[in-house]
């Protein structure tokens, strides 16, 4: 069987923001449009098993602050412009039912946001506490030198360092053959070092990408293959496909065996796919080969032989059947 890869994909704090009118929503603690596009395409062609979503908690932390922010920020910014629109004669304002002093809208937030967490399997990867104390140290030498992801311009890149440090100290990194790192911060990819630093301690690459749709691309590469895959294999479990083969082999009269003839008593499928074999073959129809293995009791009328042989069938990319033909053991 062929071994595919398992990927882990960890999204910064731009790519999981979602945004209504240019400011950041927060009537919920659903993640960005791109974030769920690749979240739904994985559950879809049930590549589950092969991708893990991951946040670092800072992101988390931080999109739930820009929220507040957010939230405090138009409820003050909505006080003035019904002020200063009442000012005019004959204007009246009627009630929207803006939330009050009394709304505890931190707690809604955080229970949005425990919601969220336990309905989606996304990871959250947190720095260990007993990495604090080295994380920092290496956070001052690269504020020293000036070493991205942290940028010398007004300081800026201590979130990015920290988001950084979390990915290089994730335990189970080494559980993933491919990371892709999605963010639009050109510091991570500046001058190069970041890809350098992660393959000097991990012995691969890393993957960083400025936007989900590029993610969603590298999946569809990577796991081309696979998707064509769990897509025949599903199809092998129809009803639709069950019954082709019962009916197929229901028509076999005789077998034919060391230039004998042998007429068919019985027969049954033992598995309906024990095999399957992709074709990208440009010149033929046949997309999959689909191997399964029956059972056939037969005679020449002196003599009584069972047959352990294989049905293949070949489909076309549509799951259009080709040809059936029977391969004995």
């Amino acid at each position: 069987m062929e071994a595919f890869p398992k990927t882990l994909v960890i999204f910064d704090t731009n790519q999981i923001r979602e945004t209504i009118m240019g400011g950041v929503d927060y009537g919920s603690f659903e993640l960005s449009s791109g974030f769920k596009e690749i979240s739904d395409f994985i559950s879809e062609n049930l590549l589950d098993e092969y991708i893990h979503l991951a946040i670092t908690d800072l992101s988390i932390n931080e999109l739930l602050k820009q929220k507040i922010r957010q939230f405090e920020e138009d409820k003050k910014n909505l006080q003035g412009i019904f002020a200063r629109l009442t000012s005019l004669p004959n204007v009246k304002i009627i009630s929207k039912n803006i939330p009050d002093k009394h709304f505890e809208f931190e707690a809604y937030l955080k229970k949005q946001l425990e919601d969220f967490l336990g309905k989606n399997t996304v990871k959250i990867l947190s720095l260990h506490e007993k990495m604090h104390s080295d994380v920092f140290i290496k956070t001052i030498e690269r504020v020293l030198s000036n070493k991205p992801p942290f940028s010398g311009d007004n300081d800026r890149g201590f979130k990015d360092v920290i988001i950084w440090e979390t990915i290089l100290n994730f335990e189970k990194i080494n559980d993933y053959d491919k990371v892709i790192f999605v963010s639009n911060d050109q510091i991570f990819t500046k001058g190069g070092s970041c890809f350098s630093e992660f393959h000097a301690k991990f012995s691969k690459d890393i993957l960083i990408r400025s936007s989900c749709e590029m993610v969603l691309q590298d999946i569809k590469s990577i796991y081309e293959n696979l998707i064509k895959k769990i897509k025949v294999v599903k199809f092998t479990e129809t009803d639709y496909f069950h019954d082709y083969l019962d009916k197929w082999l229901s028509d076999l009269e005789y077998i034919n065996s060391n230039w004998e003839k042998y007429n068919i008593v019985d027969r049954k499928v033992i598995e309906y796919c024990r095999d399957l074999k992709l074709q990208n073959d440009e010149e033929s129809d046949t997309s999959a080969i689909i191997v399964s293995k029956i059972e056939i009791i037969a005679h020449t009328g002196k003599i009584r032989k069972e047959f352990t042989c294989n049905l293949i069938t070949e489909l076309d990319d549509t799951m259009a059947f080709i040809d059936t033909y029977l391969e004995e053991e």
